[in-house]
């Protein structure tokens, strides 16, 4: 029931536009980086984090060991989220 979307978020002393994990509990959504935010638009449930960082690394023409470093960082986020109450289910984001 979470979705990523496009909305100002503060930064500093101004209001720039940014993604931010919205529904559920934060309807006025959480800020999120630009990996994290597209990995949540991808997530279909069946995709393992792994295969969502490979795709996002690929579109972006990243090397491999960013590729490797993307996929770690991914897989913090999704902990971060679980851990937040953000996402309930990790049904296709296990690594």
């Amino acid at each position: 029931g979470v979705r990523a979307e496009r909305r100002p978020v503060l930064e500093g002393d101004e209001f720039r536009w940014g993604a931010v994990l919205a529904g559920g509990h934060r309807p006025e959504g959480a800020p999120l980086s630009l990996p994290v935010a597209r990995m949540v638009a991808l997530a279909d449930g069946r995709a393992s984090v792994a295969g969502l960082a490979a795709r996002i690394a690929a579109d972006a023409g990243l090397a491999a060991p960013d590729r490797v470093r993307l996929t770690g960082q991914l897989a913090a986020a999704v902990g971060i989220l679980y851990a937040d109450g953000a996402i309930e289910d990790l049904a296709g984001l296990e690594g």
